[in-house]
């Protein structure tokens, strides 16, 4: 994950930044979105723990310390996600793939796959 999502980051989970880093509490934020965490004791965390996996040893030796056992909840983080959907349907693109391709490889309207091309083509425009 890119530090530069930050500010898409809701204010309840910005907090998580301190504690494990950009990468890390984006990476979380993204991916167990609506969902709550159940945080280990740092004991029971292995090489093989899905926390571990998702954001690295040193990352979840941090989390387990802080919230032993406890588990966090995360928001949706709808302008997060969107953001990782926009910046997909971009990189996408730019590589040479159809908008239909990328409209069904994202789930996503072809309209709304132009419009988000457009989007950018302006901002790009502006810089």
């Amino acid at each position: 994950m890119n530090p530069d999502l930050l500010p898409f980051l809701p204010p309840d989970v910005a907090y998580l930044v301190d504690a494990i880093g950009a990468e890390a509490a984006i990476s979380l934020a993204s991916h167990y979105a609506g969902q709550s965490l159940y945080v280990p004791l740092p004991e029971s965390i292995t090489d093989t723990h899905p926390l571990v996996q998702a954001i690295g040893l040193p990352s979840a030796m941090k989390l387990a310390q802080i919230y032993q056992g406890e588990y966090i909840q995360f928001p949706v983080c709808h302008r997060l996600r969107a953001e990782i959907r926009h910046r997909e349907v971009i990189a996408k693109r730019k590589t040479g793939v159809s908008i239909n391709r990328i409209a069904r490889e994202t789930n996503l309207h072809r309209r709304t796959v132009a419009l988000i091309l457009a989007k950018a083509k302006r901002q790009e425009g502006k810089a």
